[in-house]
């Protein structure tokens, strides 16, 4: 390649994108980032520069981040670079396709039971897509399936009954093939196997490597647990090697078929469960209890990317400006904690605004039982694990109008919702429930009730069962 290679974006992708490139003989020779406090600094050794340079540079450009890659393209379409990018993604697979025609199997063992693997490697380790696999795991192996657990190693500690049923692998960010490789040998002692797959990756990618020397003793399922571009590409880069999808809304399914020409017959669609423990839920207290500030939750990562926590100031003043009555706590951390807490700091709001930290999973019951109101302010999500245990606890949700909300949240009954970026109807919806506390209530138990109709765990095993069988 003679070119220069630029890398865009030095997110937490990063890292793969230069091993993986590496590893082909492909040295970048700097990165850029729309974030300008990044701008003249080193990373790995090599400066970051504005993109605006990027027209001075004979250069190819590698998209390294995921969530923003579409929003990329469109920005270096426009500066008339946009036939400089070198597509990660397909980079990507002629990489793997090359390392798995030069594996060798060692010593595969073939059982008479079929196996159950469910991938847990994605995320940080405390975020719901795990949470998620861990439960379902745990619910086939009580059903009597041999179940198995990939996870990373920071994967939060979980009951002794979990935690027989889960491998933690060390992920290397810059050797990509050395992560996949000892997931691929306990694979193979484990065929045949059905693969529920909750991103496709790491542990995806070593179900891919088997499937090709031993294709009728592996199956892959893919969970999809977001509405977001970047899943969409995969999901169709690996649809070859993909049985059956699981879509997690109505929204998710539709796109699949209708703009990214995924086979029908391949689609499934449900929503998620809620896995909070339900021993030891409150019953609802009569309103007369209700009075005093409204309680108001926030659970989840605290990142810009996705999440949006970067708009929760915007919000409090919002809270603020319409003299709401009104006590916020914020569970969670992430880039955004210590920008929130110099807001909190600065506006004097430390005895309305309390930021928690990241809380236990056994400690999230009780977080979200003294909540009133549930917010989310995502740009974009699946079914969001954390809206639908909050419903459980009576919390009425106030959220964006992400995939997974048009199935549970019908406005007005349920919950409200409000549109991408629309801070002013959060806090509006939010004022109307802090003065109507009789119709709060009466939306807290439809909440409740939407959830336990829809959201039932045994119901969704079975579901899981038959697509297994």
């Amino acid at each position: 390649m003679t070119k220069k290679v630029v890398l865009f974006g030095t997110g937490q992708d990063l890292y793969k994108c230069i091993g993986v490139l590496r590893e082909q003989g492909i040295e970048h020779y700097c990165f850029t980032d729309n974030n300008s406090s990044k701008w003249g600094t080193l990373l790995d050794g090599k400066k970051i520069i504005p993109p605006t340079e990027l027209i001075r540079i004979d250069c190819q450009i590698v998209i390294t981040t995921s969530n923003y890659k579409m929003q990329i393209q469109n920005q270096l379409n426009a500066m008339g670079l946009g036939d400089r990018v070198l597509d990660f993604s397909s980079v990507f697979r002629k990489y793997i396709d090359r390392k798995s025609s030069e594996y060798q199997v060692s010593k595969a063992k073939v059982h008479k039971q079929k196996c159950v693997l469910v991938d847990a490697f994605t995320g940080s380790g405390w975020d719901g897509d795990a949470q998620y696999a861990c439960i379902i795991a745990s619910c086939l192996d009580k059903r009597g399936y041999n179940t198995y657990v990939y996870a990373k190693e920071s994967l939060i500690k979980y009951s002794e009954d979990i935690e027989k049923l889960i491998g933690r692998y060390e992920q290397r960010r810059e050797a990509y093939w050395e992560t996949v490789l000892p997931i691929i040998r306990d694979m193979e002692q484990r065929l045949p196997f059905v693969l529920i797959a909750n991103s496709l990756d790491y542990v995806m990618v070593a179900a891919y490597v088997l499937k090709q020397r031993y294709p009728d003793l592996v199956r892959i399922i893919s969970v999809i647990h977001n509405d977001s571009y970047m899943l969409y590409e995969r999901q169709v880069q690996w649809q070859n090697e993909i049985e059956k999808y699981i879509c997690i809304s109505a929204r998710i399914r539709k796109n699949l078929e209708d703009e990214w020409k995924i086979p029908p017959n391949k689609l499934y669609y449900r929503v998620n469960p809620c896995i909070i423990e339900m021993e030891g839920l409150v019953e609802f207290n009569p309103v007369s209890e209700w009075q005093g500030p409204v309680r108001i939750g926030w659970g989840g990562r605290l990142y810009s990317a996705q999440k949006r926590a970067d708009l929760l100031p915007e919000l409090i003043e919002k809270l603020e400006e319409k003299k709401i009555d009104y006590q916020l706590e914020i569970a969670g951390d992430g880039p955004c904690y210590a920008m929130i807490e110099t807001y909190i700091q600065q506006n004097d709001l430390k005895e309305r605004v309390h930021l928690l930290g990241r809380l236990e999973p056994g400690s999230m019951k009780d977080f979200l039982q003294r909540q009133q109101v549930y917010i989310n302010i995502s740009e974009w999500e699946g079914c969001c694990l954390a809206m639908l245990e909050a419903m459980k606890c009576g919390a009425v949700p106030v959220v964006t109008d992400v995939s997974g909300t048009e199935e549970l949240i019908i406005d007005g009954q349920t919950g409200f919702k409000a549109g991408i970026g629309e801070i002013e109807q959060i806090a509006n919806k939010i004022a109307y429930l802090a003065s109507h506390l009789e119709k709060r209530k009466i939306m807290s138990r439809h909440a409740r009730e939407m959830v336990e109709e829809c959201c039932e765990l045994n119901q969704y095993i079975d579901f899981i069962e038959e697509l297994i069988k």
